[in-house]
């Protein structure tokens, strides 16, 4: 009797043991589960504080001439410009951001989860996609090409027009690039296996870039209008294969090559 009983009383302290160890997990794992969800909130605002700072730059290099947003980007920041663009939407949808914390039940709303919602949202308010634009635009004939082309060499921008700023954005990045190339590239050569000094071949390839960007480029030529099926039409004219064949030829007709 007395041996049942020491076991009675001895089970009971192992349960009274459990429960209290059970107690004590409870807590831990709440407190940490408040810790996590307190750090995912800090982690949010702290992006969103880095994101009012970038909206800032953004504004201020608009106004320095010669600096572009993404090339203060490199040359300041350890991350790209794509994850600039997260912090600076974090602070933007910040409103959105905050309600979807205060919903978020299981606290499990990291940056990443935030911004995939924001994305859906963003899809699901946008209006039809417009139709994509085309490859290219028709043109009638090579002769309409080349008076085109003659007109448009009397045809200017203002500094502050829409055009010049995507010319100058355009030109800017093919420079970035090109400056990219001959500084990781070593040992650039010409046609005859020469080796080029660093400030040569970065002139080369823009003068060559420059050579490639022809108006073929831009247009189709009408093939109802340019190939009718006679070959012996006088002052027929066959179309260059090849921007370069066309920038080389010399026969006292205006080039096609953008000048």
């Amino acid at each position: 009797m007395a041996t049942k009983k020491v076991k009675t009383e001895g089970k009971q302290v192992d349960k009274a043991v459990q429960e209290a160890r059970l107690a004590e997990l409870a807590k831990q794992i709440n407190e940490g589960h408040s810790q996590c969800m307190a750090a995912i909130r800090t982690s949010l605002e702290r992006a969103r504080e880095i994101g009012d700072a970038l909206w800032e730059v953004k504004k201020a290099v608009r106004k320095k001439n010669g600096l572009t947003f993404l090339e203060w980007i490199e040359d300041n920041c350890p991350f790209s410009e794509c994850q600039a663009q997260r912090y600076m939407r974090i602070t933007k949808k910040w409103d959105a951001v905050q309600k979807l914390m205060n919903d978020e039940k299981d606290g499990d709303l990291t940056m990443a989860k935030a911004l995939a919602y924001l994305s859906r949202s963003a899809n699901s308010q946008k209006p039809p996609a417009k139709e994509s634009a085309p490859e290219k635009l028709t043109i009638a004939s090579r002769e309409t090409l080349e008076t085109e082309l003659n007109k448009s060499r009397k045809v200017d921008f203002d500094d502050d027009s829409l055009v010049h700023g995507f010319a100058e954005k355009q030109a800017k990045a093919i420079a970035r690039q090109v400056v990219r190339l001959v500084t990781e590239e070593k040992e650039l050569k010409d046609q005859n296996g020469n080796k080029l000094s660093t400030e040569r071949a970065a002139c080369a390839i823009l003068r060559h870039v420059k050579t490639l960007l022809t108006a073929d480029l831009l247009f189709n030529l009408n093939d109802e209008c340019s190939d009718d099926g006679s070959d012996d039409d006088e002052g027929s004219e066959e179309v260059p294969s090849s921007p370069s064949e066309m920038h080389h030829r010399h026969n006292g007709k205006a080039a096609t090559a953008v000048a």
